[in-house]
């Protein structure tokens, strides 16, 4: 028999390991037999010699591998492959955490420099099958607890007096709203209505930007509200003036 099969001859006894127990076993009976052959070479003699009685030192392969099966029972590796579970469970839990931050970061980015791409009043007009004679960019700001909110574009489907008496129409405002921590997801609950007290009818968008449709008359402004949900109280954050064409 030589080390390698003494070996094989141990691990034919072995049932309950990983990978990498089987290895560290496999070390440290190679460096066991190592040193006790060094051993005998040093007390002269040859290497046949010192081989044979190195394996006979270690005793009966089988019953070594019994034992040291003993010492890793089967519960204690349904243990190890539990623990190992709940490491890349937590793992996973952290990095969808960190994206959860990266996310945040470039909705921030999105809602101060690319508004367009959260809440546009062509998108929600569209919506609503209708078209905008008149759409218009504004740079209107407010504060909604830690975040700030712009009113960023105005869409009007009939700017004109005449047009409004005859057809009637609706008004179209968009909003973008950051936080002061980039990382954190704005909160807060607007609304809006019309100077007449008549609140949007539609609206598309979240805690980024939205975008309102609300009816309107000739000559009318928005009120930007913050709601209260369990109070049921509005308080007008922003008045705004409306890009109403001039009648003739």
């Amino acid at each position: 028999m030589t080390r390698s099969t003494y070996i094989q001859a141990v691990f034919s006894r072995l049932k309950r390991l990983t990978r990498r127990e089987r290895e560290a076993i496999r070390r440290e009976l190679d460096g066991h037999m190592e040193d006790h052959f060094e051993a005998l070479r040093e007390l002269g003699y040859d290497e046949t010699e010192a081989e044979e009685r190195t394996l006979a030192a270690m005793g009966d392969p089988a019953e070594v591998g019994r034992a040291l099966d003993r010492q890793y029972p089967f519960r204690w590796l349904i243990v190890k492959w539990a623990a190992q579970g709940l490491t890349v469970l937590l793992v996973l839990v952290l990095l969808s955490g960190w994206w959860d931050v990266l996310g945040n970061l470039a909705c921030y980015a999105r809602a101060r420099l690319w508004p367009a791409t959260i809440a546009n009043v062509e998108w929600l007009a569209r919506q609503s099958g209708r078209e905008l004679e008149l759409v218009q960019d504004m740079d209107r700001e407010f504060r909604l607890g830690t975040a700030t909110c712009r009113v960023w574009q105005i869409g009007l489907e009939h700017p004109s007096e005449q047009a409004m008496a005859e057809k009637g129409g609706m008004t179209y405002v968009a909003v973008s709203c950051w936080e002061d921590k980039p990382w954190a997801e704005p909160q807060g609950s607007v609304e809006v209505y019309s100077t007449a007290g008549v609140k949007s009818t539609r609206s598309m968008g979240g805690s980024w930007g939205m975008a309102w449709e609300i009816p309107v008359t000739f000559g009318d402004t928005l009120r930007v509200c913050w709601y209260d949900e369990l109070a049921h109280q509005y308080e007008t954050l922003l008045t705004v003036e409306l890009p109403w064409e001039e009648s003739p």
